[in-house]
């Protein structure tokens, strides 16, 4: 009797376990109320699972969740040595996702179909691409303005940041490009998905994810077909003229072109009357990659020069000091108030310090040891456009860049080593 309780119990957690997972990935292209309701949902089931999880022979011993934990640690030591407590403690809430999302992937693992769940987020980025795409153009109409398709204004329905947005999209485009199908009908389907789906990649218009995914995807398209020379001059010709011709997109273009910009003599100082002060007319004038060259250079003398190599200025303080220094060049208040160094590596660094950097630098790069050992296409390609992104994006310090970046990082990297455990086993009994 224990035994057919056991049974029905195993295969009935199974069944849940596939449907939580499917649960988070279709969710992480919405709204974050949606998102959150889907990992706090699976944790809870998780928990109450455990026991029999552990009865089951399910290991939790995983580098898995060490290395979200220790980060997790990091920024909470970090927080709590603030002197705005407040300020570093809804840091650690949304960093509280580097410890429940690889406990739920880990205690769903046996029944774990990493092709489903990638495809179940795609189709679901899909599905939004194009809610997104009519709200938008009803907008352009509606208002009478292009703006309306493009950028913020483009992902606003979802209170997404179009950065992280077209992220998901591009991911989407390498698994149903990884994974086509075999049959015509399936195969011209799945074209017209992934058509539309780099359409919304240009819609939300984040040049640094465009600049990345042109050279990915094309490089993808590459060796996809590169038994079929035919094929691969057709299909890479077709996208290839069809991204160039998105590229001509006047917004698009403009974003290029004025956001790339750069025409700065800037220099930080720690002398006030000597300190550059831009005046209104100046900062109309900063090209994105202008203030972003500046966010970087302001932090990270001031960081030196401040003596906070060690420790940083806790994640609790950091925004404060700043903002005093965005003050110092007249960058604030009422302009670039509040605004963080819009890159995750300089941010961890004047955060929490030079340990905490260097331990996040070896977290990634084990993470990419594990996609190349394994031979993982997909893992790769996940952590090279994260990584890029993180040059130009803060990714950890939002609810949905960790939830994105931790879900798929630990799904990826649990599956390889399942994978590799798996393949030890076999030669074993060899």
């Amino acid at each position: 009797m224990r035994q057919l309780l056991n049974k029905w119990k195993t295969d009935n957690y199974a069944f849940i376990d596939r449907i939580l997972l499917f649960f988070i990935a279709s969710t992480i292209p919405f709204t974050l109320s949606l998102g959150n309701i889907a990992i706090i949902c699976s944790a809870i089931f998780s928990v109450l699972t455990l026991k029999h999880r552990i009865k089951s022979k399910i290991s939790y011993n995983s580098i898995a969740l060490y290395l979200p934990f220790i980060y997790f640690i990091i920024v909470l030591i970090s927080a709590i040595t603030s002197n705005n407590i407040n300020s570093g403690f809804r840091l650690v809430d949304k960093s509280l996702f580097f410890i429940l999302i690889p406990f739920i992937i880990l205690s769903f693992q046996n029944t774990i179909d990493i092709k489903k769940t990638l495809n179940v987020f795609a189709y679901a980025t899909f599905f939004a691409t194009i809610i997104l795409i009519f709200y938008s153009t009803y907008n352009a109409i509606f208002y009478k303005s292009i703006d309306k398709l493009f950028f913020h204004e483009f992902t606003s329905l979802f209170d997404q940041h179009p950065v992280y947005f077209s992220t998901y999209q591009a991911l989407s485009v390498f698994v149903l490009t990884y994974a086509s199908p075999n049959k015509s009908s399936e195969k011209r389907l799945n074209s017209i998905i992934i058509s539309l789906l780099i359409i919304g990649v240009f819609l939300s218009a984040s040049k640094a994810v465009i600049f990345i995914f042109i050279i990915m995807y094309f490089y993808q398209l590459f060796v996809k077909y590169k038994k079929n020379i035919k094929r691969r001059i057709l299909i890479i010709g077709f996208y290839l003229s069809s991204i160039v011709l998105l590229l001509f997109i006047p917004k698009v273009n403009n974003r290029f072109v004025e956001g790339l910009h750069f025409d700065l003599r800037f220099k930080p100082t720690n002398d006030v009357a000597q300190a550059q002060v831009f005046k209104y007319d100046d900062k109309h004038l900063i090209s994105d990659l202008e203030i972003r060259f500046m966010f970087s250079s302001i932090g990270l003398y001031h960081f030196i020069d401040d003596d906070k190599l060690l420790f940083g200025y806790g994640v609790g303080d950091v925004q404060n000091y700043l903002d005093y220094y965005y003050m110092q060049y007249g960058l604030a208040p009422k302009w670039y108030e509040g605004y963080n160094l819009h890159n995750q590596y300089l941010q961890i660094l004047i955060s929490c310090g030079l340990l905490a950097f260097l331990f996040f630098i070896l977290y990634l790069i084990y993470h990419l040891k594990c996609a190349i050992k394994g031979k993982d296409q997909l893992f790769i390609m996940f952590l090279i456009i994260t990584m890029f992104v993180f040059l130009f994006e803060s990714s950890l310090m939002r609810n949905k860049g960790v939830v994105f970046f931790v879900f798929f990082s630990s799904l990826f990297l649990i599956n390889t080593l399942s994978n590799e455990n798996w393949n030890i086993r076999n030669q074993g009994r060899a």
